[in-house]
C-alpha cells in the first residue's frame, strides 16, 4: 500500500495536484493480525485509493481541461506482475467510465512487449 499511495501521489504531483487532496488513510497492521486478514484490509485501502483517484482526476478534468475525454496517460514501465495494471485505471467519479489510457512496459516475458490499456 506504501508504494501505490506513494505512486498515487506522484501522479498527483505530476498534474499539479497536491497529494493530500487525495485523502488517503494510512494503512496499519494490527499485532498479530492473521496475513489472509491484513492482506484484505490492504487491498480495500487501495481500492478506496484508487477510487478517491478517479474522484479527484474528474475534479481536476472538469476544472482545469474541461473536456469529457480521457486526460491522463499512466506509463507503467518495467512491470513485472501484469495484476498491478488494473491499480492505475481510474474511473470518472471514483466509478463511472475509464477516465486515463494506460502504457505498460515490461522486460517479463509473461507480458507482452508495450501495451497500451485503454
Amino acid at each position: 500500500f506504501e508504494r501505490y499511495s506513494k505512486n498515487l501521489s506522484d501522479i498527483c504531483r505530476q498534474i499539479g495536484v497536491k497529494p493530500h487532496h487525495l485523502r488517503l488513510s494510512p494503512f496499519v497492521r494490527s499485532p498479530g493480525e492473521d496475513p489472509a486478514v491484513a492482506n484484505l484490509r490492504m487491498k480495500a485501502h487501495m481500492e478506496e485509493a484508487r477510487y478517491h483517484m478517479g474522484k479527484l482526476l474528474t475534479s481536476v478534468q472538469r476544472k482545469r481541461w474541461k473536456s469529457s475525454h480521457k486526460i491522463l496517460l499512466v506509463v507503467l514501465d518495467d512491470v513485472n506482475d501484469e495484476s498491478e495494471i488494473g491499480w492505475f485505471q481510474f474511473r470518472y467519479g471514483g466509478e463511472g467510465d475509464k477516465i486515463n489510457d494506460i502504457v505498460v512496459t515490461s522486460r517479463s516475458s509473461q507480458i507482452n512487449g508495450a501495451v497500451v490499456v485503454t
